[in-house]
């Protein structure tokens, strides 16, 4: 659970860098605003096979997205 916060929280400040909303990110997967919060709050992980499609909405490519997930999570 705590990995689930973490992530969903680098997800969150990576979205912000990026000066994007949830409603963005969400418009950009083709979901509702709801999914993204319960990812940022880590009531829902991002599955392995989400993970390009996440990246794209952020402009980045999933390795980019990987690391710089890996990035955050280690600074905490």
């Amino acid at each position: 659970m705590y990995r689930d916060y973490a992530i969903g929280h680098a997800f969150a400040v990576l979205r912000e860098q990026k000066g994007l909303t949830q409603g963005d990110i969400a418009e950009a997967l083709g979901c509702e605003q709801s999914l993204i919060s319960k990812v940022e709050s880590g009531q829902r992980s991002i599955k392995l096979r989400e993970m390009p499609f996440f990246a794209a909405a952020l402009g980045l490519t999933s390795q980019e997205l990987q690391e710089a997930l890996l990035a955050d999570l280690t600074n905490q």
